[in-house]
């Protein structure tokens, strides 16, 4: 339970990053990613497994989800008073391929921690006996 509430502390500090040096594409992101980690606290601890790979997979992309939908709430908001300023497309390009990253990096990042996860937890068990 401690890494969950780890996990999630880091994602609304990473919205918070973004919003503070205004790197995010809407600008309420703390927002953004306090609403993701909540979704991702209902869905880890309600829906899916964390054990798996398909249940991280699909925890992170129902949090990603969370994130799209309140981006495009927030510029949808901002479409409607100035249109020019929202291009859609490149949004959308955006969407894809930030997706595409989360997947190949859950690929290539879940192994090596399930594995150092082993690793240190005989670690710790044959220092302790």
């Amino acid at each position: 339970r401690h890494n969950n509430h780890s996990a999630l502390l880091w994602l609304v500090l990473y919205g918070f990053i973004l919003d503070y040096f205004h790197l995010s594409v809407v600008f309420p992101a703390t927002i953004t990613y306090l609403l993701a980690a909540a979704v991702a606290y209902f869905v880890a601890r309600h829906m899916f497994s964390q054990h798996s790979f398909y249940g991280v997979l699909a925890c992170a992309s129902v949090s990603y989800l969370m994130i799209i939908f309140v981006q495009s709430l927030v510029l949808g908001l901002q479409w409607v008073s100035s249109p020019e300023f929202v291009d859609w497309g490149t949004y959308g390009s955006f969407v894809l391929w930030r997706f595409v990253m989360l997947i190949l990096l859950l690929f290539f990042v879940y192994p090596i921690g399930k594995r150092a996860h082993l690793l240190l937890t005989h670690s710790f068990l044959k220092l302790r006996s």
